[in-house]
């Protein structure tokens, strides 16, 4: 079986390939590749990329590490942005998708992208997987075609773009971008109803979306962990965020964390420490004056090392979609959570017996001095919340499912 993949997920967009939507990438890499003869890899790469033999022999070494079959890479450049985002953005048909104000969509769906994927769709892939609504986009602008496309949603876009919009900070053009909500409503619809099956990664995402576009063809495939060696609970008051600070969502929970959540955990706890790990820490506006006890590291390049000195882990998230792939593992590596409960909206663990979930800055530090404090309490969640995670989680099991999903679609006309 011959097999197309699309992403607009480029390895050097900033991003290093261990933040959870490169990591889903990777999986879904390797699920297609797995039960494919051979694969061309599609990536929108920036436009001022030099797409030369070289460049794209190294960049065909960077992706190999998850696919399993022949494969050979297609580098599509993406259209330079045009302007900025401001009140003439916004207002620039804002009922059209692919407008130059929504920057997103526009960059991965001019005529150079329609063109070079017709071309990939000429080919005669017998299966078609587009990773994201970024990478649908121009299939959906040149009315391509193809019996056995399968699309994974991941975040909603429409309900991340909603929450973004009312999640703090306000200011008055930001609600402009409500009216750019109707298109993504209509994109979603199109390309669920073009894909013979659409994945999301929580059930409670499928359930909704099944209800809202009315269609049983979307199914719900996790975000899923490689399962480390589990080490000792550390006696040492020791907390950790871990995210990248080039995502908003990251952004702003270390703000939270470090501003309204942080002193009270402090006071209580004086030797305390709270470790904020991720790319781009720079931009925290704590960075360059930390609070008592705060350290930022920055990217760190062993996991296993990070959560070996760490004894809670924070998950402040106040705002975006999906789920969050590093709770699960954090579960994985057997530590407690503390979470809002969007942070860990579409898990199946449960408050008070795998993870605690408060939603106020009080409530919230409370939960981290009392897991600080109580071994017994930390080992107790921890445990509860490794056996859900090898349950629902563990990587091996859930590419099976999308496996089997995809070749079950494939046997149905």
């Amino acid at each position: 079986m011959r097999s197309l993949f699309i992403t607009h997920r480029f390895l050097d967009d900033g991003e290093m390939p261990v933040t959870g939507s490169y990591r889903r990438m990777g999986f879904l890499l390797e699920a297609v590749s797995g039960i494919s003869g051979s694969l061309e890899l599609a990536v929108m790469v920036p436009h001022d990329l030099p797409i030369t033999p070289d460049t794209g022999a190294h960049y065909a070494r960077l992706y190999g590490k998850w696919v399993r079959c022949p494969f050979r890479l297609r580098l599509i450049p993406r259209l330079p942005p045009k302007g900025t985002l401001s009140l003439k953005g916004y207002l620039t048909r804002p009922w059209d998708l692919y407008s130059p104000g929504y920057h997103r969509y526009y960059i991965t769906s001019g005529e150079q992208q329609i063109a070079a994927l017709r071309d990939a769709f000429a080919a005669g892939p017998d299966l078609v997987f587009v990773q994201r609504l970024n990478a649908m986009a121009p299939i959906l602008r040149g009315g391509l075609r193809h019996p056995a496309i399968f699309f994974d949603l991941d975040d909603v876009e429409h309900r991340a773009h909603l929450r973004h919009i009312f999640a703090p900070p306000h200011w008055g053009t930001k609600y402009l971008g409500l009216l750019h909500t109707p298109p993504l409503f209509l994109a979603e619809r199109r390309a669920i109803a073009l894909a013979r099956r659409t994945y999301v990664c929580s059930p409670q995402d499928r359930d909704d979306l099944r209800r809202l576009y009315r269609t049983g063809r979307i199914e719900s495939i996790a975000n899923s962990v490689l399962f480390p060696q589990q080490t000792p609970m550390p006696a040492d008051p020791v907390m950790l965020f871990l995210g990248s600070m080039i995502f908003a969502p990251n952004l702003a929970a270390t703000n939270w964390l470090t501003g309204k959540v942080w002193p009270t955990v402090r006071n209580a706890v004086p030797s305390a420490r709270l470790i904020i790990a991720g790319e781009f820490p720079e931009r925290a506006a704590t960075f360059h004056a930390p609070p008592p006890g705060v350290e930022f590291r920055g990217f760190v390049e062993s996991l296993d090392d990070l959560y070996r000195g760490v004894r809670v882990v924070a998950s402040p998230i106040l705002s975006g979609s999906g789920t969050r792939t590093k709770i699960v593992e954090t579960a994985a590596y057997g530590r407690p959570v503390v979470s809002t409960t969007l942070g860990a909206e579409g898990l199946a663990f449960e408050d008070g017996r795998h993870i605690l979930l408060r939603d106020t800055a009080p409530a919230f530090a409370e939960a981290c001095i009392s897991l600080l404090q109580d071994t017994a309490l930390c080992a107790t969640l921890a445990a509860n919340a490794h056996r859900i995670a090898e349950r629902d989680y563990e990587r091996g099991q859930v590419m099976q499912q999308l496996q089997a999903s995809m070749q079950a679609a494939l046997q149905t006309r």
